[in-house]
């Protein structure tokens, strides 16, 4: 064997195991390539699902604290209302009481204002003479009953119940007032037209007040049983009423 050929012949050899041993080491690369993608992904899996197990109790956990701090709260918060409740039904109540009174003595006191109006006008309308006296002082009681009771509880009654109240008391001034007038005209005896004029007016001014004066009083019933929660119901024609309890 010539030197050429021994050369070709390891020259072919070797590349036949440089092919082998590359073919080889290619595939330990792949297997190991595999392996450790594998056995990485397998870890990264687990690694996953523990993250995921411990995100969800963490999750639970800041939940249940959450519920747990919510349920205080509103208990604390509960407890604060009914306090708050209970201190502004007593206050209520109280208020509502000292409204009841303010309201029965009010009407009490209109009641004895009228009483002494018309007293007091069926004096001044008698042509006997009469010591008118005793009249006069009962009138002066009764409007003073009624202004120092009446103006420093005026804010215990609706705006529009106390200006009835005003209404009613000025409407039975009035009448005296007009009353007066009108007999102090009728002695003049005189047939001068401008007085005749005023005394006509007196006596209209004087007509619509004695008609409106029933009716404001019927109101201010109606409106002193309505804050009181309490109303009088007509049976039919009859006159007998009934007392009920508004539900």
């Amino acid at each position: 064997m010539t030197f050429t050929e021994w050369l070709t012949s390891t020259l072919g050899t070797a590349a036949i195991l440089s092919a082998i041993i590359g073919a080889f080491w290619n595939v330990i690369l792949h297997h190991v390539t595999t392996s450790v993608k594998h056995k990485y992904d397998k870890e990264l899996e687990t690694h996953k699902a523990t993250l995921k197990q411990d995100s969800d109790k963490q999750i639970e956990n800041l939940k249940a604290e959450l519920r747990a701090a919510s349920d205080r709260e509103l208990e604390q918060l509960k407890a604060k209302l009914q306090t708050a409740a209970s201190v502004r039904n007593i206050k209520l109540t109280a208020t509502f009481e000292k409204q009841g009174d303010v309201i029965a003595k009010v009407y009490k006191h209109l009641l004895a204002l009228q009483d002494a109006t018309e007293k007091m006008r069926g004096v001044t309308l008698t042509t006997e003479p009469a010591d008118d006296t005793k009249h006069t002082d009962a009138l002066g009681k009764a409007n003073n009953d009624f202004v120092e009771h009446f103006f420093p509880n005026e804010i215990y009654l609706p705006n529009d119940v106390a200006r009835l109240v005003h209404k009613f008391a000025l409407a039975l001034r009035g009448t005296l007032h007009h009353q007066h007038f009108t007999k102090v005209l009728e002695n003049r005896k005189t047939t001068n037209p401008a007085i005749e004029e005023s005394l006509r007016r007196r006596y209209e001014l004087l007509d619509k007040l004695e008609m409106e004066i029933p009716d404001l009083l019927t109101s201010l019933r109606n409106e002193f049983q309505n804050i009181l929660g309490v109303k009088i119901v007509e049976i039919g024609r009859a006159s007998c009423r009934e007392r009920v309890q508004i539900s």
